[in-house]
């Protein structure tokens, strides 16, 4: 590993990589978790692992993203991968049947070379580096994750990090294989608000509410309504495209949403804001922002506590490779991340 040698490194017990002073969340020898992240920062996973329990966490064809705090690691949302064609066909990685297994949900892998076909027989502890010169003191860790080829030919994968700097936020670039289809788009999207019940969504100079948005639909399917692009959406004083959602309930623990048998509707973790950046000199004009809403939880008759919230939450723009899109979880709410709260 690249930036930490035998020398810097002090244990590496319990799934934690402890390196230069910076405690890394790493897969374990014994369970072999496909999970990484920081102490008391943003931790990403892929299936089968549960980021705040026992089982596989969840479906397969996401990955698992969460945070970690004194010990013990929250899940909060997933983020699914959506290529687009160049004839407008999109791949759906949590629905698309695979073709290795016949099973719902594309198969996902990580590995620390971009050129692995199948998954390795443990989970790589993954890449830690020194990625700035300027910056001897930060270090990042980082996996390549690979996906297989979807039914509408794109074939993408990425490189997912997290910087000792930005411990909040993790870095999703994407490329694409030899044998991809064009793609329009790749699309990642945070498929799971309805878990915290994100209903504000932070823009330039208003804030948008679910509840009022959606306020005549009460249907068990998804509501669309229009895309935010560049000019609605803030930029903060560094120059970087932002936008965050929130719930607007005061403890999003406190609500009791679903009965025992769907119990895994039940947030357990702290209020948080959820956000999309785009750094200062890597975004384009055609940069936009689409959310949906849902009234009733996913495929389930069991209706969302306290009105209806949005769902798929995502920030796009046309592919190249190497494009970077950055998902945050804070406990610092959107204003002091800078933007200002007014009511659409």
């Amino acid at each position: 590993m690249r930036g930490c040698t035998a020398a810097s490194v002090i244990a590496l017990l319990a799934g934690a990589l402890v390196c230069d002073g910076v405690e890394w969340i790493t897969p374990t020898a014994k369970e072999g978790k496909p999970t990484w992240g920081i102490k008391g920062g943003i931790v990403f996973g892929l299936w089968p692992a549960s980021l705040s329990g026992p089982g596989k966490g969840g479906p397969r064809g996401l990955i698992r993203v969460g945070y970690e705090r004194d010990g013990k690691t929250e899940l909060i949302n997933f983020i699914a991968v959506e290529p687009v064609n160049d004839k407008g066909a999109k791949g759906l990685s949590e629905l698309e049947w695979s073709a290795a297994d016949n099973r719902r949900g594309k198969k996902m892998w990580a590995s620390v070379s971009r050129l692995s076909r199948q998954p390795p027989p443990v989970p790589p502890s993954g890449r830690i580096t020194r990625p700035e010169a300027a910056k001897p003191g930060v270090e990042e860790i980082s996996v390549v994750i690979h996906i297989e080829r979807f039914q509408n030919g794109c074939h993408p994968y990425l490189v997912a990090s997290v910087r000792s700097d930005c411990p909040e936020e993790l870095v999703l670039t994407v490329h694409h294989k030899g044998d991809s289809a064009k793609m329009r788009y790749c699309i990642l999207t945070a498929t799971m608000g309805n878990y915290e019940r994100l209903r504000l969504l932070w823009l330039k100079d208003k804030v948008i509410n679910s509840k009022k948005l959606y306020r005549a639909y009460d249907g068990k399917d998804f509501c669309e309504k229009e895309l935010y692009p560049l000019k609605e959406l803030f930029i903060n004083a560094k120059g970087d495209v932002i936008v965050a959602g929130t719930t607007d309930e005061e403890d999003p623990r406190a609500v009791r949403a679903a009965p025992l048998r769907l119990s895994w509707w039940n947030y357990r973790a702290d209020k948080v804001t959820q956000y999309w950046r785009k750094p200062k000199g890597e975004y384009r004009k055609g940069l936009h922002v689409r959310v949906n809403g849902r009234a009733y939880y996913w495929a389930s008759n069991l209706l969302i506590p306290n009105g209806t919230a949005f769902e798929n939450f995502e920030m796009r723009e046309s592919y190249y490779p190497g494009q970077k899109f950055i998902f945050g979880i804070t406990r610092r709410t959107p204003e002091k991340l800078g933007f200002r709260k007014l009511q659409e």
